[in-house]
Parts: C-alpha cells; structure tokens; sequence
C-alpha cells in the first residue's frame, strides 16, 4: 500500500512541473533592470509566457485550450484572449527593480 502512495506523490510533483522550464536570465530583463515580479508572454507565442521573480523565472506553457492573458496574469480561455497585442513590459503589471 505505502508503495503505491509513493508512485502516485512522484507521478504528481513529475506532472506539476511538466509544462515549465527555466527561463534564461535576460529573458526577465527589461532595460538591463531585473524585473522584480511578473509574468510576461513570450514573444510570438501566446501559449506560453515567463513567471518572473527577479532575473530567475520559468517559462511556462499553457494548459491546452488556454492562452496567456496579461491583463490576468494567467492563462485563460482562448477564445478570450487577444494574441495580436502584447503590451510593454511596464505596463504590464511589471515591478522593476533600479
């Protein structure tokens, strides 16, 4: 029994972070300043954005279905997202560090 509730914890945390990856450093920068916190779209991709805190973050990709909307920070259904706009950094919830 403690076997299978093992494999279930590690099938879990395996699946959790299965739609993020590190992102590179300058890839949370925005005018050679570290973003302190934000979530960014990647540009050209609207199913995937970075999850920003300082220059460490992770670029994640979107549940299926779901495409990133700045103005939630989140993902949210496609059919409500506009992917032709992606505002600057600044005025996108970003807090930048001097």
């Amino acid at each position: 029994m403690q076997k299978s509730s093992i494999v279930l914890l590690i099938t879990a945390l395996c699946l959790a972070g299965a739609g993020s990856v590190y992102a590179d450093p300058s890839d949370c920068m925005l005018y050679g300043s570290s973003i302190y916190r934000g979530n960014f779209r990647v540009e050209g991709d609207c199913e995937s954005y970075y999850d920003c805190i300082f220059s460490d973050g992770k670029k994640v990709t979107c549940p299926s279905g779901t495409k990133f909307n700045y103005r939630k920070q989140a993902c949210a259904d496609a059919a409500y997202v506009d992917c032709s706009y992606s505002p600057p950094y600044e005025n996108a919830g970003a807090h930048v560090l001097e």
